[in-house]
């Protein structure tokens, strides 16, 4: 079995879902503070994520570089699986476990970290991430497309060969030993002696 057009299909989705955690975080705390999200954002210990943003978007485009362009170029076909509402239910619900894991870790780490911050957004944060699933999914069936057109692209630049009747190890495997030494100027016997 060949592993990596798995290894590409899950450098696509780390890509995709590291990008919706972080904006369903920023989002739910939009949602709930609206222009003070920034204020509350800092004074409850979530100053890292300014720093942290730049990071996770460079490691997400590089994921999903890799796994576009590297399986186009060996000239494989990205697939997609499932239909695009179970990605998109999937997804959500894997952006909600990364939410509620930071902001329980966060609790337990952070000084100054407000105890009812797990749930900042209230229900706009499932909401929310449904939508964020929604264009997850979209964003895969986008990137699978992508890599299937650099493959269709890279077929049609290969140059064609002019086809034979028979390859070339086949062909020489075929002649009789006899006939390759004679080809080659090489008798397995003398010639005869003229009398």
């Amino acid at each position: 079995m060949n592993r990596r057009p798995q290894l590409a299909s899950i450098a696509r989705v780390a890509a995709v879902l590291s990008l919706g955690a972080l904006a369903l975080h920023q989002l739910s705390y939009m949602a709930a503070h609206g222009a003070a999200a920034p204020q509350v954002l800092v004074g409850s210990g979530h100053g890292y994520l300014a720093a942290l943003a730049p990071l996770v978007g460079v490691a997400a485009v590089s994921l999903a570089f890799a796994g576009v362009v590297i399986p186009a170029l060996r000239g494989q076909r990205a697939r997609v699986h499932g239909s695009f509402e179970a990605r998109a239910l999937l997804l959500a619900g894997a952006m909600l476990a990364v939410f509620v894991t930071q902001e329980l870790l966060e609790a337990l780490v952070i000084n100054g970290h407000a105890a009812g911050a797990l749930l900042a957004g209230g229900w706009l944060t499932m909401p929310v991430a449904l939508a964020l699933g929604a264009l997850s999914s979209l964003a895969l069936s986008g990137l699978a497309a992508v890599t299937a057109m650099i493959s269709r692209d890279r077929e049609r630049e290969r140059p064609l060969r002019p086809e034979r009747a028979c390859p070339a190890p086949t062909c020489s495997q075929l002649t009789p030993l006899p006939a390759r030494a004679l080809a080659f100027g090489f008798a397995r016997r003398p010639p005869p002696l003229r009398v």
